[in-house]
């Protein structure tokens, strides 16, 4: 197979894998902008990504106030 081929071949394929991924559900949450500032740098800090960040500061903050097992809290 010649090599234009095989490389054609490989971005198909990347490009069904990356369709094939399952989409998680995402609200959008506003912030302020020295807020958004401030999760950057703690985000590029830690190296995750911004929405990663939230995520694991929300858990963090969630386990003080409720049963982290419980997930009817707040539905």
């Amino acid at each position: 197979m010649n090599p234009k081929r095989e490389l054609e071949e490989s971005m198909l394929h990347h490009h069904q894998k990356k369709s094939e991924k399952k989409e998680l559900p995402f609200r959008n949450v506003a912030l302020l902008p020295e807020d958004h500032d401030k999760l950057k740098a703690i985000a590029v800090t830690e190296q995750r990504t911004m929405t990663r960040q939230l995520s694991v500061i929300i858990r963090k903050e969630y386990e003080k106030y409720y049963d982290p097992d419980d997930t009817t809290v707040g539905s």
